[in-house]
């Protein structure tokens, strides 16, 4: 009995240490943001790098949410397995994209150029539904007539 304690007392020092050390990453990214922020905000205003901050953490939510909740690895298999380095290659350059869209996208926001922000935005969802995390493929949906009733808006 005595062997089951000290495991579960040491279990508990180690689930608060590592809850210590999660705090503290947070904190320390909190004023990371913030230090990115006011540096932006310098240079390019307040509401501009509201913005570009708010677009940026909303792109790495969504990023982690596609990883997250995307289709798992066995639905997502092709017949013949791409290489391993390929595959790490095709995941660098997604991220990279997206990141560059997310970062287009603030700053032409807060240039107020509102095509090249919505462009940079469409892109951004045209990544995000490419490695299937918003459930759909927008390609499919583009390539569907407007007499379908199924996807009929209102401007059809």
């Amino acid at each position: 009995m005595a062997a089951i304690t000290e495991m579960a007392r040491a279990a508990a020092v180690k689930a608060v240490a590592v809850a210590a050390i999660f705090l503290l990453f947070l904190v320390g990214t909190g004023f990371l943001i913030a230090a990115a922020y006011m540096a932006l905000a310098v240079k390019f205003g307040a509401v501009a790098a509201a913005l570009t901050v708010g677009l940026v953490l909303m792109a790495v939510g969504l990023l982690v949410a596609a990883i997250w909740f995307g289709p798992s690895a066995s639905a997502t298999v092709p017949a013949q397995k791409p290489k391993v380095k390929d595959l790490r290659e095709i995941e660098d350059q997604m991220i990279l994209d997206l990141l560059i869209d997310t970062a287009t996208a603030g700053y032409m926001t807060g240039r107020g150029d509102k095509p090249a922000m919505n462009a940079s935005l469409t892109r951004i969802m045209d990544d995000l539904a490419a490695i299937g995390a918003l459930g759909r493929d927008r390609r499919a949906r583009k390539a569907q007539t407007p007499d379908d009733p199924e996807t009929k808006t209102a401007d059809h």
